[in-house]
């Protein structure tokens, strides 16, 4: 959409090409900087829709209330009347799929096998010296 007028295949390629020179230019530290921004956009992004849902619904009680009845029950009769859900079990897999899961992704091993050892990395306290 921001590159409305453009063929699919040119935009593919110009994003291509300036990843690639952001990556050989800034390389692996670039990387890690910009998972490390992303990450802290996410948490306060969550901590807003959290905050959002529990100002408008008055409540982690009557959120909670007002999700159980979304099943048609009334009161806490219902799939989503328990903290941990319909199935605690399910969660925890969920859980451990989403945590140690991406442990195993293709480009979680390149970050890891990338340090050659462990005198290539530098350590500094936080007075930078």
């Amino acid at each position: 959409m921001a590159f409305n007028g453009l063929d699919y295949s040119v935009c593919v390629i110009i994003m291509s090409v300036l990843t690639g020179i952001y990556v050989i230019i800034g390389g692996y530290m670039a990387t890690a900087i910009n998972d490390f921004i992303q990450g802290m956009i996410m948490l306060v992004g969550i901590i807003l829709v959290i905050g959002a849902v529990l100002n408008d619904k008055g409540g982690l009680l009557d959120a909670t209330k007002s999700l159980a009845a979304e099943s048609g029950d009334a009161g806490w009769a219902g799939a989503y009347s328990s903290f941990l859900g319909p199935n605690p079990l399910f969660l925890l897999f969920v859980v451990m799929l989403t945590s140690l899961g991406t442990w195993g992704l293709p480009q979680m091993v390149g970050k890891f096998y990338a340090i050659k050892n462990e005198d290539s990395i530098e350590i500094t306290d936080s007075l930078g010296d």
